[in-house]
């Protein structure tokens, strides 16, 4: 659906302010709506050069503008977003391949790539110094903070544009559509899958790649390391692990001392204790450890993306190629081979092989969890 005319401003339009902005809406009797940006201060820019989009001849205020676009008001200004930015996140985990996954998916014909590697918005970026209070209601806050995240992360023009040429989603094969990768959103289970929904209520795929605990987390902490003695890493990681897991122990996530670890069953948890879990999960969740425990944090995802229609959770395993391509039929785009094939990006090998009695502890502390999330894919993890 074809949603309007796309016209570059023609003139300086300096000096435009909200009460001009009202009058033209009321000019246009509401047949025409001129869309425009704030600054980082909720405040109207200078327009020029900048575009001005006329929203479709007709359109009433109340409905959503077409699949290919979202709309959505700041005070008496209408804004308009492109529901394929983004099209899908990647919410971790991290040191599982996402980064290669999304070099992968960067060079896919119909992959308009965004302006950050990781924009890590959610958690470090959403504007500062703006409160609700500054709004009239939620609805204006949150598109406020749609308007943020789609115009700084994504290439946002161009993908209007498309939109409005009527490339935008369900447009067919050509249509460019854009995504986000940040391995750690998955981390803040507890926040952001209800702040995604309301941010961003057209996005419908999540995306997770999982790798073995144990491996990931000494991938995790030999990155950190790794301009370390060589020779001393694997005794750092062991004393890093025995005083994670006794953290762990004394915030009553688990109820074994770390020498002998069996973490808690499902089975031992009522509705009210795994909520106590989560909320003690988040107080722990950067832990390197605590990383690794995919059923506390997916369980609470998938309250607002199910499992498989919507989150779709990946195997590290499984190798790059299969990863990317069931990425691909998750959110609707063609086959399309990777030019150069699938090499692993930042990628490198250990400095030392982990102490095996220190594999030993840890295949231990997250057997009880891999139990847990193989009863909530419907698979053995």
């Amino acid at each position: 659906m074809r949603i309007g005319d796309f016209v570059k401003a023609d003139r300086e339009m300096r000096g435009v302010n909200r009460s001009a902005m009202v009058a033209a809406l009321e000019t246009s009797g509401g047949r025409e709506s001129i869309v425009v940006r704030y600054d980082d201060n909720g405040s109207l820019e200078t327009l020029a050069p900048q575009y001005v989009w006329l929203v479709a001849r007709g359109w009433n205020g109340n409905a959503s503008g077409s699949a290919a676009v979202h709309v959505c008001r700041i005070g008496n200004a209408l804004v308009a977003i492109p529901t394929t930015a983004p099209r899908f996140i990647i919410i971790g985990a991290q040191k599982a391949g996402t980064t290669s996954l999304s070099k992968y998916l960067d060079q896919h014909p119909n992959v308009l790539p965004g302006n950050r590697f990781e924009p890590h918005f959610f958690d470090f970026r959403v504007p500062g110094g703006v409160k609700r209070v500054s709004f009239t209601d939620d609805a204006e806050y949150y598109c406020f903070i749609r308007r943020q995240y789609a115009t700084t992360m994504f290439k946002y023009d161009t993908l209007l544009a498309a939109a409005n040429d009527g490339n935008g989603a369900g447009a067919g094969a050509s249509a460019p559509i854009s995504f986000e990768k940040t391995p750690a959103y998955i981390t803040y289970a507890e926040k952001f899958p209800r702040l995604f929904r309301k941010v961003l209520p057209w996005m419908e795929k999540v995306v997770a790649i999982l790798r073995d605990p144990v491996d990931r987390a000494y991938s995790h902490f030999n990155m950190g390391y790794s301009r370390k003695d060589v020779n001393s890493i694997p005794i750092m990681f062991d004393r890093a692990v025995r005083s994670e897991l006794e953290k762990m122990r004394s915030s009553g996530l688990f109820r074994h001392a770390p020498r002998s670890v069996h973490g808690v069953t499902s089975d031992c948890l009522g509705a009210r204790e795994r909520a106590e879990e989560s909320k003690t999960f988040q107080r722990l969740a950067r832990g390197c450890l605590a990383r690794g425990l995919y059923e506390i944090q997916l369980r609470q995802w998938a309250k607002y993306y199910p499992i498989p229609g919507h989150l779709l959770v990946l195997n590290y395993d499984e190798g790059p190629g299969q990863v990317y391509r069931q990425v691909l039929r998750h959110v609707g785009l063609s086959d399309s081979e990777v030019p150069g094939g699938y090499i692993n990006h930042f990628s490198a090998k250990y400095s030392a092989p982990m102490l095996n009695t220190t594999r030993s502890l840890l295949e231990a502390f997250y057997g009880p969890y891999n139990a847990r999330l193989a009863n909530l894919l419907g698979e053995e993890w």
